[in-house]
């Protein structure tokens, strides 16, 4: 059977899941009246510790709409430049909202080096304290959480009240959002806990990939292990692992990512794939 570790986009409603987005009340969310959106929007909200929040389609719209909440046109934001807002959403801040982004170098662990922050990212520590150290804060449930679709913006009921208008700008607004919400309340219930299985099966997988001198491995924090491939094998390296069904994201430069359809056993085998790979070439 085929292993997908190219992210954790890739994963499938559980059947516990699917039940849950079948039984959900729903309303028009437009109106602010589908009661499974507004139970996660405050439930969300409550987590984090903010005033209001609002679900939206996805991680991208969600970042989007912060920062032309937050800014407006001809501001500057500040950002790393390997945050995902400015490496991989299109320049959606500077096109749609003629904000410009000023970008910063990321540390080696990808956070930006600021006493601040980074005293509040670590693991297993209450979503509230991190937070706590923000205007805003974008949670995606379709990640490690593994809901089919959404995230969840989270401010003060101004910060919120104005969002929403930006999201019905930007071709945000669901009518019957419930049935997508509903699997996101079930994340938020049964699959937070469960993400330190990914971040041990990430260390597990990148252990095994160092043995190996042809491949460098990242230091490894979180359910994300990026291995450069010495570029020589890199083709028939990403070839073996193929017609094994093992998929990585990348050739030279690889990401495997562990989620909630990884097992254990399937970090073991993937693991035997790669010293297959070597052990052919001794």
């Amino acid at each position: 059977m085929a292993t997908d570790f190219r992210s954790d986009t890739v994963t499938r409603p559980t059947a516990a899941m699917r039940a849950a987005m079948a039984e959900a009340p729903v309303g028009d969310d437009v109106f602010g009246d589908d009661p499974s959106v507004n139970a996660l929007e405050a439930e969300v909200a409550e987590m984090l510790g903010f005033e209001a929040a609002m679900y939206v389609p996805s991680g991208t719209q969600s970042n989007l709409v912060g920062v032309m909440t937050h800014c407006a046109r001809g501001d500057e934001y500040i950002v790393g430049q390997d945050a995902h807002t400015y490496r991989y959403e299109a320049g959606g801040a500077a096109v749609l909202g003629s904000i410009q982004p000023q970008p910063l170098d990321n540390a080696a662990d990808g956070t930006i080096p600021l006493p601040a922050i980074e005293a509040a990212v670590k693991q297993r520590v209450d979503p509230r304290a991190i937070a706590e150290h923000f205007d805003s804060v974008s949670v995606c449930l379709s990640k490690g959480l593994g809901a089919p679709v959404g995230s969840v913006l989270c401010g003060k009921r101004e910060f919120i009240k104005t969002a929403r208008r930006w999201r019905k700008m930007v071709g945000g607004g669901m009518r019957q959002a419930g049935i997508l919400a509903a699997a996101g309340r079930h994340a938020l219930k049964h699959h937070i806990e469960r993400l330190a299985e990914d971040h041990e099966n990430a260390a597990r997988l990148a252990a095994g990939l160092a043995r190996h001198k042809e491949l460098t491995v990242a230091p490894t924090q979180t359910n994300m292990v990026f291995v450069t491939v010495r570029a020589d094998i890199a083709d028939a390296f990403a070839q073996h692992l193929a017609a094994a069904g093992v998929r990585p994201y990348g050739t030279t430069r690889q990401r495997w990512c562990t989620h909630l359809d990884v097992s254990r056993g399937d970090i073991d085998a993937a693991i035997a794939c790669v010293d297959r790979f070597f052990a052919q070439r001794t």
